[in-house]
């Protein structure tokens, strides 16, 4: 068949593959050097209010950790070296004194202590952040969905340099970053909490879409007929597939299966197929996905747009989303699916970042193992139409789905 039937979930994935895109796409942006030496002019084809619109809004940073907040703290990021790391025994470097940095670069405290806050800092660093908190949000959705950090504040570092060099009176916030690991490490909260409060919202959104689509909470379904729904969804990566209708024929040989051919499955209840032609096709992942980065223009897949590109130059029109945005997209309706798996509703035993991690780089392997493929083309075309579906309709939800959540691009950046 043309499509490869990407049917193996890998629990430790490799960690290189944290999805792609084109090979001509511009969406790199310039890597922080580690090292003091001298450094190269910075250079990015995409101007300031492209690539980082003050205006995209942020997410209200909570002052309090209420209950649900600790149920699902395994959820976080965390922090993941390829090295073990130990504290040296030697007295570090003092740490500097806010007078001995430009008054650009000085942070303001509250009175009473505590968390810096956004709103209390002047207007360079102020703004600054704001387009640093807009980039992480851009990495997260087009560029890579997790990233692996070796600190909080070494992340931080690398997008308060990147935009402070795009800013007219950012020279010395550059600098400072660079150097001062405090300064970075105080900005981190500000800057990390919106890449989480996005993850909640998908896993909120996610649990809400599989309910919906695969009518898990319908009255009359029993514990067992939900077991096995949900393992015939997960079983060999399904739950990335479209229902097809149902066939009265036995299942094909997976090895003789072609292009448009359905794969039938048995349940204990009426028999179901999927359409093997179109992965991450199904309405769950799409609904998600749309609700997510494209319900609003000033969403974050339309604010974006522009930077949607073919895998294929010579098909310049066939523009397709980010992987980034599909892997994590679909990574999130797996781990709701793994929240059913037992034919009742266990919240987040499944949403650990460990978990979430492997599975995303396991899609994206799919996608690239696709791309790579004797019918590259034809898939092309293929995550083409999943673009339009996903930002031209309204909504993939099915009839008597609950109304949509808000768009979890659309985050306030100006408060705390």
């Amino acid at each position: 068949m043309d499509f490869d039937r990407p049917f193996t979930h890998r629990r430790q994935a490799s960690s290189s593959s944290r999805g792609s895109m084109p090979p001509d796409t511009d969406y790199d942006i310039e890597r922080d050097e580690e090292q003091d030496q001298a450094e190269q002019p910075f250079e990015d084809n995409d101007s300031e209010d492209d690539i980082l619109p003050p205006s995209v809004p942020h997410g209200r940073a909570p002052q309090k950790v209420s209950v649900q907040q600790l149920k699902y703290r395994q959820e976080q990021p965390e922090i993941r070296s390829s090295k073990v790391l130990h504290a040296s025994k030697a007295a570090g470097p003092a740490v500097s004194a806010e007078t001995d940095w430009d008054p650009t670069t000085r942070l303001i405290f509250p009175p009473t202590g505590g968390q810096i806050r956004l709103l209390d800092q002047n207007s360079t660093i102020r703004e600054i952040t704001k387009d640093a908190i807009a980039l992480s949000l851009y990495e997260l959705g087009f560029k890579r969905g997790y990233e692996t950090m070796v600190s909080r504040p070494a992340f931080v570092r690398r997008l308060m340099r990147i935009c402070a060099k795009k800013h007219p009176q950012g020279s010395h916030v550059e600098r400072r970053a660079k150097e001062d690991t405090t300064f970075c490490g105080r900005l981190a909260p500000i800057i990390c909490t919106r890449g989480s409060n996005v993850r909640t919202m998908l896993r909120s959104s996610a649990l809400s879409k599989v309910a919906t689509h695969y009518e898990l909470t319908k009255p009359g379904n029993t514990a067992s007929r939900v077991r096995a729904l949900v393992k015939q969804l997960l079983a060999d990566q399904q739950f990335i597939l479209p229902y097809a209708p149902a066939t009265a024929r036995a299942p094909p040989d997976p090895v003789n299966v072609g292009e448009g051919d359905v794969v039938a499955v048995s349940e204990s209840g009426p028999e179901k197929s999927f359409i093997v032609a179109l992965p991450f096709h199904a309405p769950a992942i799409v609904d998600l996905i749309h609700e997510c980065w494209w319900s609003g223009s000033k969403s974050l897949g339309f604010t974006y747009i522009k930077k949607l590109k073919s895998y294929h130059p010579d098909r310049p029109n066939e523009v397709v989303l980010p992987d980034a945005m599909m892997c994590l997209g679909a990574t999130f309706i797996w781990g709701a699916l793994q929240c059913y798996s037992t034919g009742r509703f266990v919240p987040a035993s499944e949403f650990s970042e460990a978990r979430l991690e492997n599975t995303y780089t396991s899609l994206a392997d799919v996608l690239e193992k696709q791309r790579a493929g004797p019918s590259a083309k034809r898939f092309n075309k293929t995550m083409h139409d999943l673009y339009v579906n996903v930002s031209h309709s309204q909504s993939a939800a099915a009839p008597g789905a609950s109304g949509s959540a808000n768009n979890v691009i659309c985050l306030e950046i100006d408060s705390d």
